[in-house]
């Protein structure tokens, strides 16, 4: 065959070639840019998981997720890639502007935002701001579920800010978890703005919700919340900006937890105590104790030899000062702290003080023209005679705690010793401002037999005394039954008001009032029951069966043993018709040497100042139209 006269076969392939490369010369020029224009990026990869900061309990997610962006996208669509910028299908870290699948640096890219995306339509990463459907963390505007630090998102998880359903952190969420900031729906612990079951200053709707039992529920238009029971009366108080307030049946405040954490109780004639927790500069967590006018303690905890031990500092009137140790030990994985006494006596003077008298002593008290004394006469009355020194010291310190609660009233309302009547401790308020007759109160003065029981008490402490001071150091163990559980002592004379409740309605215990504990053992709720030996007018009635926590029962065995040492001391002195003490010698005791904090003060008035604006707030939230203003 003649291969060299063979004709081509392929004429119109070659024309097919030359309209090709003729259509892409004249495409060029048409679309030609100026030099100073930068050429097209190319697409970088997505984002890898890696990138992207995780929930704690949540495995990793792939970067192209469509619920999800990465850490701070701002805005992508449905999931783009770390520092996307609007990457339409999956854009890349740093993408700005990819169309199909954004590349890295592309700019408005419709599809997935990834992190530091701006403007994506769906789910904003974390940083994001715009997202719309799940703003990831620190997402600014996503419209679903933001993620921390999300401002915006609809569901914004952590540190969310507008978000609905706000999570940790979360502002604006509308079911704001903890830290929550204007949620709509449930904020959470110190949510901002919620409006369901925010705490904090969660948002709340205003209106009037009727209860299935009985009562009813107020949120008034400026953000409180009022609780009505059954017979209409005030039940709780939540202030918007989380303080509650509990009222008994007769309308009057017993406690506020403040949103510091902090406890304002009140006793029947206004005496107030504050209870809270404060940090100092070295991140020391100490506690407060106020009583009003300035006066209280602080404590701190130290270590000595090992142990633990709870420095406690008064401060009185005129700011005196002083100090005492407590030892702390441990029970059932609860720490408690007894006092520990500043010095012991001899044995024989603790013996003198244990055993009868030679003869029954006749005492003067010279509380007659004391104020508190006319105040408290009809509620407790000094025994005629003192046949040993255990009832001389019942009354010695009953009338001490009778005298505190009367100067801490005094203190809360300096009309307080003009306007009130000297048989008020029979007395009750009504829900209308005025007083009527309490028959139980009446009937439950403190008998003869309710005091011997406290003089009893007392003889068996004094025993204990007794053989602490053969030991001083006592023993190294830091697990033990605490005083307040003590089946030799069971009881108790109240030192401060605390607020417990019996069937249902809140009560208060006040100084001067008598219980028995009717347990050795707390329950769940590290608390034990009592029975109400004798109490005052609108106090918890006698014959009820509170529960008291038993940290609470150790403060009172704490307050009674050091009011049983100054009386003790008292005795030493002698006088007014009292037999002479043997050797009234003391040693110190260095567990009990300690010396009182100097900024004491500074604390105690700075809870009050804080207490006084926590319940300035709740007398506004209790008489809040329900309208709002």
């Amino acid at each position: 065959m003649n291969f060299n006269s063979r004709r081509p076969r392929y004429p119109r392939t070659r024309l097919f070639l030359l309209i090709l490369l003729f259509s892409a010369c004249a495409a060029t020029s048409q679309n030609k840019k100026p030099a100073a224009s930068a050429p097209a990026p190319r697409a970088a990869p997505a984002a890898k998981p890696a990138a992207a900061p995780r929930p704690a309990a949540r495995p990793s997610t792939p970067p192209a997720r469509p619920s999800g962006g990465a850490p701070n996208a701002r805005g992508g669509a449905p999931s783009g890639g770390a520092n996307a910028r609007g990457g339409a299908g999956v854009g890349g870290a740093g993408a700005k502007g990819g169309t199909a699948a954004g590349g890295a640096g592309a700019r408005g890219g419709t599809g997935a935002g990834g992190a530091n995306a701006k403007g994506g339509a769906t789910a904003g990463g974390a940083n994001a701001r715009g997202g719309t459907a799940a703003g990831g963390a620190n997402a600014k505007g996503g419209a679903t579920a933001g993620g921390a630090n999300a401002r915006g998102g609809a569901a914004g998880a952590a540190n969310a800010k507008g978000g609905a359903s706000g999570g940790v952190n979360g502002k604006g969420g509308a079911a704001g978890a903890a830290n929550g900031r204007g949620g709509t729906a449930a904020g959470g612990a110190n949510a901002k703005g919620g409006a369901a079951a925010g705490k904090g200053t969660a948002a709340r709707t205003p209106g009037t919700v009727n209860k299935p039992g009985g009562g009813r529920t107020v949120t008034t238009k400026s953000g409180n919340t009022r609780e009505y029971g059954k017979s209409g009366k005030v039940t709780n108080v939540s202030t918007k900006s989380g303080h509650e307030a509990k009222f008994n049946s007769s309308g009057r405040v017993t406690a506020i937890h403040t949103r510091g954490g902090a406890t304002i109780t009140h006793g029947p004639r206004g005496e107030r105590r504050v209870v809270g927790e404060r940090t100092n500069a070295r991140g020391e967590h100490y506690r407060v104790v106020n009583n009003g006018r300035g006066r209280g303690y602080v404590a701190h905890g130290y270590m000595r030899g090992g142990h633990p031990y709870m420095r406690r500092t008064y401060v009185g009137y005129g700011g005196r000062r002083y100090a005492y140790a407590y030892r702390g030990y441990n029970y059932r994985g609860v720490a408690y702290y007894g006092y520990a006494s500043p010095y012991y006596y001899r044995p024989a003077y603790y013996g003198w003080a244990y055993n009868p008298w030679p003869a029954p002593v006749v005492y003067g008290w010279g509380w007659g023209a004391a104020p508190w004394y006319g105040y408290y006469g009809p509620y407790f009355a000094p025994a005629p005679v003192y046949p040993y020194a255990s009832l001389w010291l019942a009354d010695y310190i009953i009338a001490a705690h009778l005298q505190a609660a009367y100067e801490a009233a005094a203190a809360a309302d300096a009309n307080a010793a003009a306007t009130s009547p000297d048989f008020a401790p029979f007395m009750k308020p009504t829900w209308g401002g005025g007083l009527e007759f309490d028959a139980d109160a009446a009937a439950a003065k403190m008998s003869p037999e309710i005091k011997q029981m406290v003089a009893d008490d007392i003889k068996g402490q004094i025993e204990q005394i007794k053989n602490e001071a053969a030991n001083p150091a006592g023993d190294n163990t830091t697990e033990k039954v605490p005083a307040a559980l003590d089946p030799k002592h069971r009881v108790f004379v109240i030192s401060a008001p605390i607020d417990v409740t019996v069937d249902g309605d809140s009560c208060t215990l006040s100084a001067g009032d008598i219980v028995q504990r009717q347990e050795n053992e707390p329950g769940s709720d590290n608390a034990v029951a009592v029975k109400v030996l004798s109490s005052k007018g609108d106090d918890c009635s006698a014959g009820t069966t509170p529960r008291v926590l038993v940290t609470d029962l150790q403060d009172m065995h704490n307050d009674f043993r050091e009011k049983l040492d100054t009386g003790m001391d008292t005795l030493a002195k002698g006088g007014n018709g009292l037999p002479k003490a043997p050797d009234v010698t003391k040693a110190a005791n260095p567990d009990g040497q300690v010396q009182p904090d100097l900024n004491a003060d500074d604390d105690i008035k700075a809870q009050e100042t804080d207490a006084e604006g926590a319940e300035k707030e709740v007398s506004q939230a209790q008489t809040d139209p329900p309208g709002g203003q």
